[in-house]
């Protein structure tokens, strides 16, 4: 399942480079501005020859009726010529009604053309818009594949070491159907080492948790009408609002921050096959997510951002007590469902995204259903697995930010936030199991020593370093 980054790394990132270059060019977008410019341009030649018949008629339509009532005020004999009062009455209305029809038609024509001009302006923006989109998603997934491909490498246990880090015998890669539960993390010796470190991951992410919802309630209680009476729609001007198609509904973001996520960590945590890294997985992100909980905790209150969704409304059950309120936004209260709108910086969804994401392409090759040879099918599966998570991430992140739901900073600081402190989190337990001599007997290498000595990739890496 070794991803070589000679093997892989041109082929794959040159042709995606290649084809968002070529997007952003489109050149169907070209051929319809040519296409909208000359029926534009005849739109308005032709309106123009009927503007100028339509006033010449008018004029000497208005000369002939003018004539006519001179000749009427002149003097009364020209009654008895053949044009009585009622005549004359009858003709001037007609005239009246045939110029304001014709005025009519032409205000319409204006309309539609003015409607047409402005939707080959839109249409054309919109083009533009999802060329960029389209370019910015192939380059974030050729430089996203290709720092996969790279680490890769180091990521990738040997059969004989997984095996044997699993407490199996042999070498033979055990089948799926044997244990797809991983059924051997519930016996009682595996809990009793396990718990522990779970109970400190878990209540390690609660109170972070907590001291997040503290800070918004607080926000929402001090700030809701902060930015109020300077404007009623307060929004910072954002590229990503600019550049991207709207999307008009958030129901679509949360659908994104959560599903996805869901299904990864079905994957890792319930449907683990039989080697399962279950207790080990969901310690590390219960503490990584607690971390990332007590930054955002310090970043929203730090700068308080205007809401960019105008819709949002907030349901608080405790407005007087931010305490009570912190409580009743925790994600296991039965009968409150919170909502608050002043936490901005940065993006709890974009968070839960990017780490469902970065652990499900870290963790799969040390918890494999099957075990995928180097035969160029089975590498070209991975890949296009690959692809397709990573794919989900980003539209994930084109949906928050399109909705409006947060900036394009808030999701930008929530990715980047996320993988920075998974990837340091990793870098820091191999430093902490490499020889005693080389790293400090205290502090965080310490803890780490406890907390993850019994974590699959640990023992393998204890296995390479026997060997020298």
């Amino acid at each position: 399942m070794k991803l070589a980054c000679g093997t892989w790394r041109r082929p794959i990132l040159v042709p995606f480079c290649s084809l968002a270059l070529m997007v952003l060019e489109f050149p169907p977008a070209s051929g319809l501005r040519h296409s909208l410019a000359s029926s534009e341009e005849e739109l308005w030649q032709s309106l123009g020859e009927r503007i100028d018949q339509s006033r010449s008629a008018g004029s000497s339509r208005s000369s002939q009726e003018l004539a006519q009532s001179r000749r009427a005020d002149s003097s009364a004999d020209h009654w008895t010529e053949g044009i009585s009062p009622t005549s004359f009455m009858l003709e001037h209305a007609n005239a009246t009604a045939v110029l304001h029809e014709e005025n009519h038609t032409l205000d319409q024509n204006l309309r539609g053309l003015r409607l047409i001009h402005a939707f080959s302006k839109g249409y054309k923006s919109d083009l533009k818009k999802l060329a960029m989109l389209v370019a910015l998603c192939g380059i974030c997934i050729c430089c996203l594949i290709g720092q996969c491909t790279i680490g890769d490498q180091g990521n990738q246990p040997e059969l004989r070491d997984l095996v044997c880090a699993h407490g199996l015998s042999g070498e033979d890669f055990p089948s799926f159907f044997q244990d797809p539960f991983g059924s051997k993390d519930f016996s009682k010796d595996t809990l009793l080492r396990a718990m522990p470190r779970l109970s400190v991951a878990f209540g390690f992410w609660l109170i972070a948790l907590y001291s997040n919802n503290v800070a918004q309630a607080w926000l929402q209680k001090h700030m809701a009408g902060y930015y109020a009476p300077q404007t009623a729609s307060p929004i910072l001007w954002d590229i990503g609002f600019e550049i991207l198609p709207a999307v008009r509904s958030t129901t679509l973001a949360e659908l994104f921050a959560r599903v996805p996520p869901m299904i990864l960590f079905m994957r890792l945590l319930v449907v683990t096959g039989p080697l399962s890294m279950r207790w080990t997985i969901l310690s590390r992100m219960l503490l990584i997510w607690g971390m990332l909980w007590g930054v955002r905790a310090v970043t929203i209150v730090a700068t308080v951002l205007p809401n960019p969704d105008n819709n949002c409304k907030p349901v608080v059950s405790f407005p007087n007590n931010i305490f009570l309120e912190a409580l009743a936004n925790m994600p296991f209260a039965i009968g409150h469902s919170e909502t608050t709108c002043q936490d901005v910086m940065f993006s709890g969804h974009t968070v839960a995204l990017t780490l469902a994401t970065i652990a499900f392409l870290h963790y799969t090759p040390w918890a494999p259903w099957t075990w995928c040879n180097e035969s160029p099918s089975c590498v070209s599966r991975a890949f296009i697995l690959k692809v397709i998570v990573i794919a989900t991430m980003l539209v994930g992140y084109y949906v928050i930010i399109a909705s409006k739901f947060h900036y394009t900073a808030d999701v930008l600081m929530g990715g980047i936030l996320s993988a920075l402190i998974f990837h340091s989190y990793h870098s820091a337990v191999r430093v902490a199991f490499l020889s005693k001599s080389e790293t400090p007997q205290w502090g965080v290498h310490a803890f780490l020593r406890w907390f993850d000595k019994d974590a699959v990739d640990v023992v393998v890496q204890k296995i390479w370093l026997s060997r020298g």
